[in-house]
């Protein structure tokens, strides 16, 4: 692009700012709270094409009914969407790594200070949350896309339709990049363009990641996007596993696991034994899963140690599986102890009402 050209487009981007600007002192005063760019037009990363990204932070409804507009002109979109400061407060939780307009947009119009301020100290909650060590909260934000992966692999395995198959590939392939962006404990930073440059720099990477991620982004049969897009998502599981082992868990409090027992208890033990009893495998089966997720929830949040409730499970004899979950649920309740807790157990409808009521 020619100086004189790039030039044309700053004003052009000038006057569509000052547009806005003249637009909200009109029709919603008060309701704007800042302007600022972010994208190629920030960068200097400009071509012909290049539309113009904004962060146009509105305080209210008005603002947002007011200035949002998307429009074509001289063959180049634009979309001018309002944020309200509850979406950059949710932003700055960091539960997802498309942080580029909280994070980088250089302020072009404050309507008052506080909103700079604001604005700022969202950005430094957002940076506090991405340093220091991995923690659970951002593994379970990076594991929430690899789960949408797996969701997409498991209709993936279903479709026959090639254009099917590859949509559910491209869904697969940008949700574990979104997983591992989190993991990695950042935000995206480059444009779409150079989205394989990006993640290639990540330090916390699965073994030849890029190589099967590009051998999956090229896969053109449905042979080859099926045989592609289970081995991506495989190796970025696996790598999940690895990094969920050497993550430090937190001593479960009496607070944390509180009334737990008993409810384990009272949803599943006596399902097991009736199921027992009457022979229903069904019955049997699924309130041992159950069991076992809630298990794996607890061990996942506090350093616990591994139940394993399913590798006990006897399909043919439901007495035993009975008799599993009995001992496995025995072996819970010793962590109950540790954390200084005693079983409420009554004997009987009066014993109830003397010490729920003494």
């Amino acid at each position: 692009m020619d100086e004189m050209t790039r030039r044309a487009f700053y004003a052009r981007n000038d006057r569509i700012v000052a547009a806005i600007i003249q637009r909200a002192q009109k029709q919603c005063p008060g309701s704007l709270a800042l302007i600022g760019v972010f994208g190629s037009f920030l960068t200097g990363a400009v071509h012909e094409k290049s539309d113009l990204d904004l962060l146009i932070v509105v305080n209210d409804e008005r603002g947002s009914k007011a200035l949002s507009q998307c429009f074509i002109m001289d063959g180049i979109g634009f979309d001018l969407y309002c944020t309200p400061w509850n979406a950059l407060e949710a932003d700055a939780k960091y539960t997802h790594p498309h942080l580029l307009k909280l994070m980088n947009s250089k302020i072009l119009y404050c309507g008052d200070e506080s909103y700079q301020q604001r604005l700022q100290a969202l950005r430094d909650e957002a940076r506090q949350r991405m340093a220091g060590a991995l923690s659970w909260s951002v593994y379970h934000a990076a594991q929430n896309y690899l789960s949408s992966a797996l969701k997409a692999l498991g209709a993936l395995t279903l479709l026959e339709d090639p254009a099917s198959c590859r949509y559910q590939s491209v869904f697969l392939i940008h949700a574990l990049e979104d997983a591992l962006c989190m993991l990695n404990q950042t935000y995206y930073q480059l444009g779409t363009k150079k989205r394989s440059e990006e993640l290639a720099s990540f330090p916390r990477l699965p073994a030849d990641f890029m190589n099967v991620h590009r051998r999956a982004v090229e896969a053109d049969t449905l042979s080859e996007i099926k045989e592609s897009s289970t081995r991506l998502a495989r190796i970025v599981n696996a790598y999940f596993e690895d990094i969920k082992a050497g993550l430090a868990r937190p001593a479960p409090t009496a607070g944390d696991l509180r009334g737990s027992y008993e409810e384990m208890f009272s949803n599943w033990r006596n399902k097991m034994r009736r199921a027992a009893k009457e022979n229903d495998l069904y019955l049997s089966l699924t309130s041992a899963a159950a069991f076992q997720a809630c298990l794996l929830e607890f061990s996942e949040l506090f350093d616990l140690p591994s139940f394993d409730m399913m590798s006990r499970f006897e399909s043919k004899d439901l007495i035993k599986s009975a008799e599993a979950f009995d001992a496995v649920l025995d072996a819970y309740r010793g962590e109950y102890r540790k954390a200084g807790l005693t079983v409420q157990q009554y004997t009987g409808i009066d014993d109830f009402e003397q010490q729920y009521n003494p």
